[in-house]
């Protein structure tokens, strides 16, 4: 609570409202119609679906309800995989990632060397789940941290996912 307001301490909690954070393979939204006519996908938008979803919504509406309007969108459904990343970029944010999550979460380590064994760990967790993937592009850090946090559950199905799915947009790689 502190992190919105320090004022916040002598708060009451009224409510609580538990959500989705509805996330696709590659972190990007997927909006639009499907091949199959008339099926439509909004959703996908993680973090930022409160925020998007007027504008989302006000785009969509027009092209549903005016067939003749066809909308250019690069986050269609049935899309490629895109990546934004290179594999080495990939793994460095997904480190730096983690290792706050757990800082977050009042991780502390011995000062004796110990954050930099924990991330070399970590480091070759990652490497682990490429190989066993056999990607070589670089995968969103959340995608990465899932899989890190239940292999036994995420692995085969990202694996069998990228062993069918050839096709992927590598788009605007960071360095």
């Amino acid at each position: 609570m502190e992190q919105m307001n320090r004022k916040i301490h002598s708060g009451k909690i009224l409510e609580v409202y538990i959500g989705n954070r509805p996330v696709s393979i590659d972190t990007f939204p997927l909006l639009g119609e499907l091949s199959i006519p008339d099926i439509w996908l909004l959703t996908g938008t993680y973090r930022d679906g409160l925020h998007e979803s007027p504008a989302i919504a006000t785009r969509f509406a027009k092209a549903f309800f005016d067939k003749s309007k066809k909308i250019s969108n690069f986050f269609s459904p049935e899309r490629s995989f895109i990546s934004y990343l290179t594999k080495q970029k990939s793994i460095e944010l997904t480190l730096a990632h983690y290792i706050a999550a757990g800082y977050e979460h009042q991780m502390h380590l011995p000062r004796m060397g110990w954050s930099t064994m924990f991330e070399e760990m970590m480091r070759e967790k990652i490497l682990k789940i490429y190989n066993s993937l056999g990607v070589d592009i670089g995968l969103p850090p959340d995608l990465l941290i899932m899989i890190i946090k239940n292999p036994e559950f995420y692995l085969p199905y990202f694996k069998k996912y990228f062993t069918q799915t050839l096709d992927y947009k590598v788009t605007g790689a960071a360095n």
